[in-house]
């Protein structure tokens, strides 16, 4: 099986890829600051609309998205980064520090416990010729609130911090810099994110769920399902299907399916209209006519060569009444008791949950748990909108309202009187990308620190000559079936047939199309405290090319039919 990639690089480096910070040992060029105190006394996180004020999804999490609002396939972590500025926070003062906790506000940061299947972790790397000017109160802080590493290096490469990125990242990224980008660096604050889960349910699996199991492979006797779509028993764990996405590409993409029943057809059809009804039809399958025209001999093994309507008459009661033939024991379960063993039914090929509006497609899907933490997938279509249209319009809260209404796939969630059927497809994608991430916290107001004369890293140093020049964000994601790989690191159904005849009837449906068939944006949080683990959009998916040839539609058919 093709394992799951879901690969993040986000890089804030204290140095010439992310965080750069000068120092007074240079002469007064581009590069010279001089140390200015004299901000003004402000209270910038009364007037920042862009403070966090939780932990759940918020204008911070959502801005990154607005501010590089391109046609771009784009990831990034606001969890890495958040981690990142608290760390970069304690060092400052002034208003440099009010900035910055200006967009950080009241934040806390939530503890997670590293694992074979997650991994958080925080490290303060000094050059070794600089380390007499960074202040203990300021290391003894690091490792108290944020159990961050304290490691000394001569910066003459990079082998030191890319094995540490690595160990933390749970070996997802073994390279994160050059040799060449560690050349003027005399510090660097590293937070490292990794994840390698599996999902609760993996796509593409067929599920019938009711109070006590799971199982799989199951029929959805005697109703009636849309479409071709009732006869899709099962299909295959490892099967990638080839549907369109923006009208015009091909993409390699997981079917998802669920029905649930809220349709008592016995109580509201009756059970003497019923049997009448199922009766006439199987008549004229017995004799071939109608609707069985092309029905090729009376089964004699079943009739018992009796073909007059008192012979019918028998064989259909000992069916309808025990599901029993001439040939085929049932197991004594009558054609209503099935019926109403259906009724509040709930059948899938994974879990997820949704949200569908006029507006806005929503899905969602839950990660396994592991100590306590589960992440959730999210994914949300604008139906009429393009997708940048929809970002530019829509704020954060609108966001969280959508992730409220979402509905797991229980009966009570659904239409009262209907059979609703959900079906559709999960595009896969794989991509990577680059945030404009200092220009970005510029546009939120935190400036200071990257300004000459204004960065205030006095509670790192008395070093007064030092301030922030730039910072990095890179990510690269593969998303497929099986799970969820992702790592950051910051630095700075259907129904199956009867086994001889079977009537299906005809139930009210309310049809919902959950495809994922256009751009949409996507996020990863914890579900149980709301952390944003994960932002992006999707324009690009996996062109089904890219695929490799065993994981075909076309290929699971072939093998079938062999």
């Amino acid at each position: 099986m093709k394992k799951i990639i879901f690969f993040i690089v986000l890089l804030i480096v204290i140095g010439c890829l992310g965080f750069v910070i000068y120092n007074s040992n240079k002469t007064t060029d581009s590069n010279t600051i001089i140390q200015q105190n004299q901000a003004e006394n402000k209270d910038f996180s009364a007037s920042n609309e862009y403070a966090l004020t939780d932990n759940d999804f918020s204008k911070f999490d959502f801005s990154f998205l607005k501010f590089e609002n391109e046609k771009k396939n784009k990831i990034y972590s606001p969890l890495s980064i958040k981690y990142t500025f608290k760390m970069l926070e304690e060092a400052t003062t002034g208003d440099a520090k009010k900035q910055i906790a200006s967009i950080i506000n009241t934040y806390k940061l939530t503890e997670y416990k590293s694992n074979s299947n997650m991994a958080l972790a925080n490290a303060f790397f000094i050059k070794d010729t600089y380390k007499d000017n960074i202040k203990q109160d300021y290391i003894d802080t690091l490792k108290t609130k944020y159990n961050a590493e304290i490691q000394f290096d001569s910066f003459e490469n990079a082998k030191n911090i890319n094995k540490w990125v690595k160990n933390n990242t749970l070996d997802l990224i073994p390279d994160l810099l050059d040799d060449s980008d560690v050349g003027e660096l005399n510090l660097a604050l590293v937070n490292a994110l990794g994840i390698d889960m599996q999902w609760h349910h993996k796509f593409l699996k067929y599920y019938y769920e009711d109070d006590k199991n799971i199982t799989s492979n199951v029929e959805y006797n005697h109703a009636k399902l849309p479409d071709e779509e009732w006869a899709f028993s099962w299909i295959a764990d490892e099967i990638l299907f080839d549907k369109k996405f923006d009208e015009n590409q091909h993409i390699s993409s997981m079917k998802v399916y669920a029905s649930l029943n809220n349709y008592d057809a016995v109580k509201d059809l009756g059970e003497e209209n019923i049997r009448n009804t199922v009766y006439k039809d199987f008549r004229d399958w017995a004799l071939g006519i109608g609707d069985y025209t092309e029905y090729n001999g009376k089964n004699d093994e079943i009739f018992n060569n009796d073909f007059s309507d008192s012979g019918i008459k028998k064989a259909f009661d000992n069916w309808f009444d025990t599901g029993t033939t001439g040939y085929w024991e049932g197991d004594g379960k009558s054609y209503i008791d099935e019926l109403n063993e259906n009724y509040g039914r709930v059948d899938y090929t994974t879990d997820f949950s949704i949200y569908i509006d006029d507006n806005v497609k929503v899905f969602a899907k839950d990660l396994d748990e592991y100590d306590g933490t589960i992440l959730q997938y999210i994914g949300i279509m604008p139906i009429k909108e393009d997708l940048d249209k929809y970002i530019e319009n829509t704020e954060f809260n609108d966001i969280k309202n959508l992730i409220s209404n979402l509905k797991e796939l229980k009966k009570e969630n659904f239409k009262d009187g209907y059979l609703t059927y959900i079906h559709g497809y999960i595009p896969k994608f794989s991509f990577e990308y680059e945030l404009s991430l200092k220009d970005d916290l510029k546009k939120m107001g935190v400036t200071d620190v990257f300004e000459q004369g204004k960065s205030n890293l006095s509670n790192m140093t008395d070093d007064d000559s030092l301030y922030i020049d730039s910072a990095k964000h890179k990510a690269n994601i593969e998303f497929t079936q099986d799970g969820i790989k992702a790592a950051a690191a910051t630095m700075a159904g259907g129904a199956g047939a009867g086994d001889w005849y079977d009537y299906f009837i005809d139930m009210p449906t309310e049809n919902i199309d959950i495809s994922f068939d256009k751009p949409y944006m996507f996020l990863i949080r914890d579900k149980k405290t709301g952390e944003t683990w994960f932002v992006g959009t999707v324009y690009e998916p996996l062109d089904i090319k890219d695929e490799p040839a065993s994981y075909t539609e076309e290929a699971w058919e072939e093998r079938e039919e062999n």
